[in-house]
């Protein structure tokens, strides 16, 4: 019987690269013969766009169908969960995709922060409907909102972890050291016990800049007792930029970069989340390049000829 983790990839801060680590986390995880479910809450839905959206008929959702789909009561009250989740294009995920509309063409995300104030009972409702399809999964990953508010604290609640991607600036550790205190806040209000991960460096440039920065604040958080994954995951804009323009995941599109590289570290070693029996499956699978598309969806695969070495 499955008993999926809950993993939202949450930071109170834009342009970290949640959609970047939630999506190939995900995939990984597929990878490595788990089932996955991807929860799409950035508002930009950049991972719905990515992975695709099929119904139970395999019929492909255009952006307009995707857009006006009603999935807002799913984060209000009791529901069957089953009705809000798709078929992706890749073997082994399935997604809640982003619809942005709840009426006139109003953000749900904005009518939520409205309906919830005064209402916090609200914040609770997307963690009962994910409790119900715990058992269909191994993994639920939440691509996370990007701001502080009551879809934040509705994401925390829903989450058994929370891992916080960080850029190496002053601006975003000082987000890491905010999202740390909301999920003790919230624990203790909710009576949650979510599991914080720890903070990570994303698109990293090393050197010895890098270095110095990550030597002085891996102290200060330590001593305030905030943990650091131990994986900096490098940066590479022709990769990330390429792999984006083929509608790939950056580890379906070169496996051999080394972004693709430290986000698999990241996933094996970094928060652990592979057994040894599955890390046997995901390295034959990744050596083999059984990208993990369904047999349905072979048609619509997006190849390049030419794979972009890594700088």
């Amino acid at each position: 019987m499955k008993n999926a983790r809950i993993i939202s990839v949450q930071a109170i801060k834009g342009g970290v690269g949640k959609t970047t680590i939630s999506t190939n986390l995900a995939y990984i995880c597929a990878l490595a013969g788990y089932k996955v479910l991807m929860c799409d809450q950035d508002p930009q839905g950049s991972a719905t766009e990515l992975f695709n959206v099929y119904d139970e008929n395999d019929n492909k959702l255009d952006k307009g169908e995707i857009k006006n789909l009603s999935l807002y009561d799913l984060y209000l009250r009791d529901v069957d969960t089953h009705k809000y989740i798709f078929k992706t294009r890749y073997e082994n995920i399935d997604i809640i995709p982003n619809a942005r509309n709840v009426r006139d063409d109003t953000p749900f995300d904005i009518v939520f922060e409205h309906e919830s104030r005064g209402n916090e009972g609200l914040f609770l409702a997307f963690r009962y409907n994910l409790l119900k399809i715990k058992g269909d999964y191994d993994f639920v990953f939440i691509d996370g909102y990007p701001t502080d508010g009551c879809l934040t604290n509705s994401i925390v609640i829903a989450s058994d972890f929370v891992l916080t991607p960080a850029l190496a600036d002053i601006y975003n550790v000082n987000a890491v050291e905010d999202m740390a205190y909301k999920i003790a806040y919230l624990d203790q209000k909710f009576g949650r016990n979510t599991r914080f991960l720890g903070y990570f460096f994303n698109q990293v440039i090393l050197g010895k800049d890098h270095d110095r920065f990550v030597e002085s604040y891996s102290k200060k958080f330590f001593n305030a007792g905030i943990d650091q994954v131990e994986v900096d995951v490098r940066y590479s804009k022709p990769v990330t930029q390429k792999a984006a323009s083929c509608r790939k995941l950056i580890v379906e599109y070169n496996k051999n970069s080394n972004v693709a590289k430290d986000i698999i570290k990241l996933a094996v070693d970094g928060i652990g989340i592979i057994s040894d029996e599955h890390l046997k499956i995901l390295e034959d699978n990744i050596e083999n390049k059984r990208f993990g598309l369904r047999p349905v969806f072979e048609n619509n695969r997006i190849s390049t000829d030419q794979e972009l070495e890594e700088e």
